[in-house]
C-alpha cells in the first residue's frame, strides 16, 4: 500500500484490541508502554474470558477503555473511533477479523502467519486496498533497522549474487504446546485453514527471513514456485511436526527448511543466505536473542535488537505505516504474503506418521515431548549437507514429494 493511501494521524492513537490472553498479553503490553509514551490509548477491547485477565480488565476499566465480549459489537459500535486494531488470535480468525476490522475503518496489525492460505490473504489484501488501509503483520523481527540494512548489504553485492537459503530450528514441543487451544496441530478447523507447523507457526520467523533476505528487491521477499517436501509427524494428530524442503523461486534462489518439534534438544534456528562471493548467517540462542553476520574476507556483525526494544520497533513502524510513510521498516500483508505461499506450498506434501517404534517420549517443560531417535542429528546433518532426509538413510523416511504451483 502506498503511502497515500494511509490516512494521516496525531498522536496519540486511539486502538482496539481482540484479547489479553495468550498472545494478546504480549499486545496489551506493547499498547501499554507506547500508552505511556503517548502514542496510543486503548479505547476498546474484546475480552471473552474476564475470570483470566481480571488485573488487565480493572486497569483498562480504570483507564476509560471499553470491554465488549465480542469483537464484532466492538467494531461496530467503535466503528469511526478506532485508529488501529490488533489482532493477537489464532491463524484460522485472521481473515474474518481482519476483514471486519478493515470494514469498520481500522487500520490493522494481525500476529503472524498472515494466514493459514494465499485465498485468505488475498481477501484481506483486496480489503484492505478498497478501504484505504494498512494491514501489517507481526513478522516482528522484520521491524528492525538492522534487518532491512542487512538486506540493503546483500543488494549491494555484499556475499556477491545470492544463490541459495537454508534454515534450520530443533524446539522440543510437548502436550501442553498441543492442547493449548482449538487448531494446534490441525491443518484446517471449521474457521478455515491453519497449516499449523513448526514453519508456520513456531520458527515462521525464521522462514520469513529467508525468503525476505535472499528476495531481489528491498521491500520484496522471493516467490516460490515449486520444489520437494518431505512432512512428518511423531504424535497423533492431522500436521506435521517435522518438516524437510527444497524449493524453488521465481528470482532463482533456492530455499530450503530443516525444522522439527519431535526432538529432545534445542537446537537454536539458523538462517544462512549464501553467495557467489561469500554468506550471511542470521542465528538465535536459546533466549531469541540474534544476530547477523556477513561473512566476506572476514565477518560483519550487525546484532540485532530483542525483547522490548524489539516490541517497541514493531510499535513504531506500525504507527508510522498508518500515519503515511509505508517505507520499511515494517512488514506489510504484502511482504507477508510470500510466507503464506511458501506454507501453502509445502503443505500440498502428505503428512507422512513416524513409526512408533522410532518414537520415546522424552521430559520437556512440565510435560514430555514425543522425541525421535537421534532426530537431532538428521536435522542438523540435511542443514549441513542441505540435502532430504531420504537422502541420509534415515530408516523412516520417506522420498519427497513434488510441489507444483
Amino acid at each position: 500500500m502506498s503511502a497515500s493511501s494511509a490516512t494521516e494521524h496525531r498522536l496519540p492513537l486511539s486502538v482496539g484490541l481482540i484479547g489479553v490472553t495468550g498472545f494478546g498479553r504480549t499486545h496489551y503490553a506493547d499498547i501499554t508502554r507506547a500508552a505511556r509514551r503517548g502514542q496510543v490509548r486503548l479505547s476498546a477491547c474484546t475480552v471473552i474470558n474476564p475470570g483470566e485477565a481480571r488485573e488487565q480488565c480493572a486497569s483498562m476499566t480504570e483507564g476509560g477503555c471499553r470491554i465488549y465480549s465480542d469483537h464484532r459489537e466492538m467494531l461496530a459500535r467503535e466503528a469511526g473511533n478506532i485508529d488501529v486494531c490488533f489482532i493477537p488470535t489464532g491463524i484460522p480468525l485472521h481473515r474474518p477479523m481482519v476483514l471486519a476490522a478493515v470494514e469498520a475503518g481500522c487500520h490493522v496489525f494481525v500476529e503472524k502467519p498472515a494466514a493459514g492460505c494465499v485465498d485468505d490473504v488475498d481477501a484481506m489484501l483486496d480489503a484492505a486496498r478498497a478501504a484505504r488501509r494498512v494491514v501489517a503483520v507481526g513478522f516482528q523481527r522484520l521491524y528492525a533497522p538492522e534487518v532491512w540494512e542487512a538486506k540493503r548489504m546483500l543488494l549491494d553485492g555484499a556475499i556477491g549474487r545470492v544463490t541459495s537459503a537454508s534454515v534450520i530450528g530443533a524446539m522440543p514441543r510437548n502436550e501442553i504446546y498441543y492442547s493449548r487451544n482449538s487448531w494446534a496441530g490441525r491443518l484446517r478447523t471449521t474457521d478455515g485453514f491453519v497449516r499449523d507447523s513448526p514453519f508456520n507457526n513456531a520458527m515462521a520467523h525464521q522462514l520469513m527471513a529467508a525468503l525476505f533476505l535472499a528476495g531481489d528487491d528491498t521491500a520484496a521477499a522471493l516467490e516460490v514456485t515449486g520444489g520437494t517436501a518431505e512432512l512428518y509427524r511423531a504424535r497423533d494428530m492431522e500436521s506435521p511436526d517435522t518438516a524437510c524442503f527444497r524449493l524453488e523461486t521465481k528470482e532463482g534462489p533456492t530455499v530450503s527448511g530443516h525444522f522439527t518439534h519431535a526432538c529432545a534438544r534445542h537446537i537454536s534456528p539458523i538462517v544462512s543466505i549464501r553467495g557467489e562471493k561469500g554468506r550471511l548467517e542470521w542465528s538465535s540462542d536459546a533466549a531469541w536473542r540474534d544476530r547477523i553476520e556477513i561473512h566476506r574476507d572476514g565477518a560483519r556483525i550487525v546484532p540485532v535488537p530483542d525483547g522490548e526494544s524489539l516490541r517497541d520497533l514493531v510499535m513504531n513502524g506500525l504507527l508510522a505505516a498508518v500515519s503515511g510513510n509505508t517505507s520499511p521498516p515494517y512488514c506489510s500483508l504484502q511482504l507477508a504474503r510470500a510466507h503464506t505461499k511458501a506454507v501453502e506450498l509445502i503443505h500440498a506434501a502428505p503428512v507422512m506418521q513416524i513409526p512408533v517404534k522410532y518414537v520415546h517420549p522424552s521430559p520437556w517443560e512440565e510435560g514430555t515431548v514425543q522425541a525421535v531417535n537421534e532426530m537431532e542429528s538428521y536435522i542438523e546433518t540435511a542443514f549441513r549437507r542441505n540435502c532430504h532426509l531420504t537422502d541420509l538413510d534415515v530408516p523412516w523416511a520417506v522420498p519427497p514429494s513434488r510441489l507444483t504451483t
